[in-house]
């Protein structure tokens, strides 16, 4: 059987040259790069056996980052990684090509993600200016705002935060109300009444199942206690090890491992996401949540 990482395209002096943590995510992309190529919507133009054999070449493709998932099984990763260094030389020629079409591929997804980004209006360059929150024009046109409709959001990054203690009651609960006029209005949790808001904008959401939102939501290191402010606080006591989930995935992450399943829609269930049109805050995207309800009011 050929070595997951071969099978990912992934040549013996990539693998030996980086750290552990880079090449992993470097399987993660090709790996999404590759799933994408044989993607069930692409095959429906092509013979049967074209998508018989693009099919089994997915199944590879899906069993290959199945043993090099770091986040599973370290202990599996480095053993194909030692076994891998190992390889006979007469296959490093073709890696290489199928390396180099790889690469080919991913700079193609890149230029489309980022042309699709600058197409809904926001670019990385804009919120790199001075003064851009304030010269900021509407972004992501393509979603037209509700009317008259709340939308009731679990807020995934504060569940993460909390989840050693137990669900309390409405904790991570919040709702987006849209009037007549699609003004937008918040209630974050446990919060009585509505606040209208205007530095916020949806764009669109995904299926839960399209994206690893673990491995995308920011982190920072935990110091101490952290404090859920509430009408009755919550608090969690870690020492520094410990990391806090942010609601946030830096726009370039975005545009690679997202961009490709957002829709501009609505949809229970599934990831809402949002921009902040705030200067400290243009260089991400912000997850409002999983739409638990959609109700008209």
């Amino acid at each position: 059987m050929k070595n997951p990482f071969a099978v990912l395209g992934i040549t013996p002096e990539i693998v030996a040259r980086m750290d552990n943590e880079a090449l992993y995510n470097l399987v993660r992309a090709c790996y999404r790069a590759l799933q994408q190529a044989h993607h069930p919507d692409k095959l429906r133009k092509q013979t049967e056996t074209a998508r018989r054999k693009s099919t089994e070449r997915a199944t590879e493709i899906n069993l290959a980052y199945e043993k090099l998932n770091w986040a599973k099984d370290p202990n599996l990763f480095l053993l194909h990684k030692e076994r891998y260094l190992k390889a006979p030389r007469r296959e490093e020629k073709k890696l290489r090509d199928l390396q180099t079409v790889l690469e080919t591929f991913i700079d193609k997804q890149r230029e489309m993600a980022d042309s699709f980004w600058q197409y809904l209006g926001y670019s990385e360059e804009e919120a790199a200016r001075p003064g851009a929150s304030s010269t900021r024009s509407d972004a992501c046109s393509c979603l037209k705002m509700p009317v008259s409709t709340t939308l009731g959001i679990i807020d995934v990054a504060m569940r993460q935060n909390v989840r050693s203690e137990g669900w309390a009651t409405g904790l991570g609960y919040k709702e987006i109300r849209f009037d007549e006029n699609s003004q937008m209005y918040y209630r974050l949790s446990r919060q009585r009444k509505f606040t209208a808001v205007n530095f916020i904008k949806l764009i669109g959401s995904i299926a839960k199942d399209k994206i690893d939102i673990d491995a995308l939501l920011e982190k920072k290191p935990l110091k101490g206690v952290l404090y859920i402010q509430t009408q009755s606080p919550v608090k969690r006591s870690k020492s520094s090890k410990y990391l806090e989930v942010l609601n946030t995935i830096p726009i370039s992450e975005f545009k690679w491992h997202c961009l490709p399943f957002l829709k501009p829609d609505i949809v229970e269930g599934h990831y809402l996401f949002s921009i902040h049109r705030k200067s400290s805050a243009m260089d991400k995207v912000f997850l409002e949540g999983i739409v638990s309800r959609i109700s008209k009011t």
